[in-house]
């Protein structure tokens, strides 16, 4: 930031528009615009999103890509995509919502959620009847390891040949709740969960930032495992004092949570590049301004189309359960090989974890194909799930990526990076900016939390920067009569909001 020195002088001074000294507009370029959500990408969805969006007071974005991440899990190993013949992915995707506290994150995921969890009831009546042939089966199974103890001891006596335990005498496994998401597991017992679900489920958490923090906190091999879980390996877990593994044939774990800008720069973007942050779509749109909804919105058409790709069940072979794979059609694979060429361009001349999400960008391209295929069919009434991935979809999906993914990572690349105090300016400079502010109280932006700002300690150092940027000055305004403190007005320069600002 540029040193202009007003802080200390008094508004009244700036009598015209050239008193004042040139801002550092600079500030507005950091990360560049944030890109437009592209409602028409999700075709009949577009209209839920909207409504969904309203109902809870939040960015488009945020229920944007909840959704996308949401049925992904839904679809899980039941099918994988293939661009050609020799690559294939599974419809994992991992979402970030980034914003303040306030910026409607929580009730944009809870719209998905509210889904997913009466999905989940369905369940129920099925495992319950698990439960009680489980219970069953252990009992049975005990009876038949005491009356194979008793003919031990016998032998024992008798000093003869001891018989081998009955396959049937060790005792069953205890069944699985049915789970489409998890929220707070260790490695060992997500691995579990998925030995009981092969389809693959979904994690969820609010804040991110507890799960990051918590990746180590039980076992060094926590993160290695979830880095995995984005591309649906086979995985085993070995399990101290025992000699049966956990094993799971496709580690598939979609991820969905909110994350503040400030722990997202400490917690993924620091530190060595593990890849673990080029695996997350980061989406933070605008702020929009909290207001009470004009309508009562349903879910009950956007759950019964989940429903539908909840019922995909993975193919059956000689060698057990597998996806079935939906290849790109002609027109998809040459329109898509052609972006490929032009992404890996992309790649050798970016670096750091930029460059790594860009990497990782083809296969997020093939998955979104499959996504949006399918949240396409679930939308329409064809009984008959799509076979291959049209061009159509595949040109769609691209788009959305070269307008708004690609764009929404440099944003946040950018910004997050910033050293706080900056972010924090930064964040403040272009709500000026967009709002055309021209004056405003600090104490009033600390109660309505502009920009999450909501504490002295939080809001007086950024405007220290914009001060000495030649952003703003302080109003030099006293309360009464007496000396005393300043009052927290400040006046904006007029020349931010002017053409040769």
């Amino acid at each position: 930031m540029t040193n202009l020195a007003i802080k200390d002088v008094e508004a009244k001074q700036f009598t015209t528009d050239e008193a004042w000294p040139k801002p550092d507009l600079s500030l507005l370029s950091v990360g560049g615009d944030t890109p437009a959500l592209p409602l028409k990408l999700f075709g009949e969805w577009g209209d839920w999103i909207k409504e969904s969006a309203e109902a809870c007071a939040a960015p488009l974005d945020y229920v944007a890509i909840s959704l996308l991440v949401t049925a992904g899990s839904l679809i899980g190993n039941a099918r994988w995509v293939s661009p050609w013949k020799g690559w294939k992915e599974p419809p994992v995707l991992w979402g970030a919502l980034v914003g303040s506290p306030s910026s409607g994150k929580s009730p944009a995921l809870n719209v998905c959620l509210e889904i997913l969890k009466n999905i989940e009831s369905d369940l129920l009546p099925e495992f319950e009847q698990e439960v009680r042939e489980y219970e069953t089966n252990k009992e049975f199974a005990r009876a038949v390891k005491e009356d194979w103890q008793g003919k031990i001891k016998k032998a024992a006596q008798g000093k003869t040949k001891p018989p081998a335990m009955p396959a049937d005498a060790e005792e069953p496994e205890p069944p699985i709740r049915p789970r489409l998401m998890i929220a707070d597991a260790t490695g060992e017992a997500t691995v579990k969960i998925l030995q009981a679900h092969p389809k693959g489920i979904l994690n969820y958490r609010d804040e991110l930032a507890g799960w990051l923090e918590k990746m180590d906190a039980y076992t060094a091999g926590n993160r290695p495992l979830w880095i995995e879980a984005f591309g649906g390996r086979p995985y085993i877990v070995d399990r101290a004092g025992t000699a049966k593994p956990i094993r799971v044939d496709r580690l598939s774990i979609n991820v969905i949570g909110g994350i503040q800008p400030d722990r997202l720069a400490g917690l993924l973007l620091k530190g060595d590049n593990d890849g673990l942050a080029a695996r997350f779509l980061f989406i933070w749109p605008e702020s929009i301004p909290f207001k009470r909804p004009n309508i009562v919105h349903e879910n009950n058409w956007a759950e019964a189309a989940m429903k539908k790709l909840s019922r995909l069940r993975l193919a059956q072979s000689e060698n057990g359960e597998k996806p079935q794979i939906i290849f790109f059609d002609t027109i998809a694979a040459k329109t898509f090989e052609e972006w490929a060429r032009e992404n890996q361009k992309d790649c050798d001349s970016a670096y750091g974890v930029y460059q790594g999400f860009l990497g990782k960008l083809r296969g997020i391209a093939a998955r979104l194909s499959l996504i949006l295929e399918y949240l396409k069919w679930v939308a329409g009434n064809d009984p008959i799930p799509p076979k291959t991935i049209s061009g159509e979809t595949v040109g769609d999906v691209l788009d959305f990526i070269n307008d708004y993914l690609m764009p929404m990572a440099q944003k946040v690349f950018a910004e997050a990076a910033l050293p706080i105090e900056q972010y924090r300016a930064t964040a403040l400079a272009k709500y000026i900016f967009k709002n055309n502010v021209k004056f405003f109280n600090a104490r009033e932006w600390m109660r309505e939390r502009v920009c999450g700002l909501s504490t002295k300690d939080r809001i007086y150092p950024p405007l220290k920067l914009l001060e000495e940027a030649g952003w703003i000055v302080r109003d030099g305004a006293r309360k009464g009569p007496t000396t005393g403190c300043m009052t927290s007005d400040y006046r904006v320069n007029p020349r931010i909001h002017s053409t040769n600002g």
